[in-house]
């Protein structure tokens, strides 16, 4: 606190002008420290301290400073030609990316084709009337159940398994990552343009 204060007076005679070099300080009754240029109030009994500070012979005398030329405003050809790599900056990102998605598309399209290990077989046989129309399908056989020596139809169906359908996953997933970069990258294009 009493730094603060110290500092404060400090500041205080900086911005006096060269007349009022005198400072006073004095303490109140409830203890609070005060610096003035002006004594305190009437019907103050504590004690006043009088600082005096030094006033210097002779004005500090600053050195000459050189005028500096204004800022150079680069030609308007620089400003284009700025502006003209920045565009092509930006159109390249726009190229990458639409590279990116057509990267994309064509691994969905040759990774969704479904190979022999990405599918799983079940067979479902049906006892009954019904088999004899089941067995018309192309997927389904009629066939002699060996504990009970009836026709039964069999019907044997493929469907993709987990693996494949984590892989297809993936791969959409990858394809909506990149037009997004797509849309982000053509958004800054034109905002880089306009």
């Amino acid at each position: 606190m009493r730094r603060a204060l110290a500092a404060f007076a400090l500041l205080l005679l900086a911005g006096l002008p060269a007349s009022a070099q005198v400072l006073y300080k004095w303490v109140d009754a409830s203890g609070k420290v005060h610096y003035s240029d002006r004594m305190p109030p009437k019907g103050f009994d504590g004690r006043v301290e009088k600082i005096e500070t030094d006033i210097p012979a002779a004005p500090v005398e600053r050195p000459a400073v050189a005028p500096r030329a204004p800022a150079a405003i680069p030609p308007q050809a620089d400003l284009a030609t700025k502006r003209r790599a920045l565009r092509e900056q930006l159109w390249a990102r726009v190229d990458a990316a639409r590279e990116k998605v057509e990267a994309a598309r064509k691994a969905l399209e040759t990774g969704s084709d479904i190979a022999v290990e990405d599918r799983r077989t079940f067979v479902q046989r049906v006892d009954g009337p019904a088999n004899q129309a089941l067995a018309l399908r192309s997927n389904c056989r009629v066939a002699k159940d060996a504990a009970t020596g009836r026709d039964a139809a069999v019907c044997a169906a493929s469907i993709p398994n987990d693996a494949y359908k984590e892989r297809v996953e993936k791969l959409e997933e990858a394809l909506r990552v990149a037009e997004d970069e797509l849309d982000q990258a053509l958004t800054a294009y034109r905002r880089g343009v306009d």
